[in-house]
């Protein structure tokens, strides 16, 4: 799980540990491009 806030210093609980949009955005392509390198896909595996 991951969270997410527009202003994480002004969250109302778990400043610390919460992403900015921009963060976030960065984190999800850099998973993207790791999903992206699993030979199998990783959503094709469970099949």
């Amino acid at each position: 799980m991951v969270e997410v806030h527009p202003d994480p210093d002004r969250a109302l609980s778990d400043a610390r540990q919460q992403l900015d949009f921009q963060s976030f955005a960065r984190l999800h392509s850099r998973v993207q491009a790791l999903l992206s390198s699993l030979s199998p896909p990783i959503d094709q595996e469970a099949r």
